[in-house]
């Protein structure tokens, strides 16, 4: 099999809808039949709080971002508040999780200073550790329910951080999963997103369906809702997740090939 060639194979995206286009194109290129079926929907919240900080970002040691969910809540207030973009994402040092999250920053006209990849929360507070943080005002925009860590190791490292919830994940209205036999590969970028789809299918929906996770904590979560057959992505990104069925198909064909299918 050539590589990028998925040659048919029927991939269930869970992704919010938009973002679920330049993946499902992704996957067409690489010869896959996307399932399209948006497990999330993105709210902003915190609309003040978030402006008061953006207003005053210059007075920031540090903007630490973790998702490209976080940047689109930036843009989305940047929007608003008729902000100079390349100016005000010019005047705090940016640090990102991922080189997803780091493309979306570019895509605003903004230039990391620090990219963790592999893309791990406790990577970028390694790589932020050693740079000195006592003093360091930070500020991390970040989803409803981000966990603690990174703010807990920045915090005990000397920075004052000031996390806000800027968006949060929510089951979109009438949501239904697929039928299983429609499907021949689930992939996952999100706890949220397994935890909406689970809610609606149910963990028996995946009795002979593999899932790929975009990274350990999206594996971590399919595992606690019951799902058995959890892949993780060789690499954190879209990119890495088709590469990843890229390996699954390979390895699929060979099981056909030796008669042990």
């Amino acid at each position: 099999m050539c590589e990028d060639d998925l040659s048919g194979l029927r991939v269930l995206v869970t992704r919010e809808r938009d973002a679920s286009r330049a993946f499902a194109r992704l996957l067409e290129v690489a010869g896959a039949r996307p399932v399209v079926c948006p497990a999330i929907e993105i709210v902003f919240l915190n609309r003040a709080e978030f402006d008061a900080a953006l207003q005053t970002l210059a007075s920031f040691d540090w903007l630490v971002l973790t998702s490209a969910n976080a940047v689109r809540a930036l843009a989305d207030r940047f929007r608003t508040l008729e902000l100079d973009l390349k100016q005000v994402l010019s005047s705090v040092p940016i640090a990102v999780v991922g080189r997803a999250t780091g493309a979306a920053v570019t895509g605003l006209g903004g230039k990391p200073a620090v990219v963790a990849d592999p893309a791990h929360a406790a990577n970028l507070a390694g790589r932020l550790e050693a740079q000195g943080l006592a003093g360091a005002r930070v500020l991390f925009p970040a989803s409803r329910i981000a966990r603690p860590e990174l703010s807990g190791r920045l915090a005990a490292a000397g920075a004052e951080v000031v996390q806000l919830a800027v968006y949060d994940t929510v089951a979109p209205a009438g949501l239904q999963a697929p039928p299983p036999d429609a499907v021949d590969v689930a992939t996952f970028t999100s706890p949220s997103t397994i935890k909406n789809f689970v809610h609606v299918a149910g963990t028996s929906w995946f009795a002979e369906v593999p899932v790929i996770c975009i990274g350990p904590t999206t594996a971590a979560a399919a595992r606690e809702a019951g799902i058995s057959d959890v892949h993780i992505a060789g690499e954190a990104s879209l990119a890495g997740i088709v590469e990843t069925l890229n390996v699954f198909v390979g390895q699929r064909e060979q099981v056909v090939r030796h008669g042990t299918g």
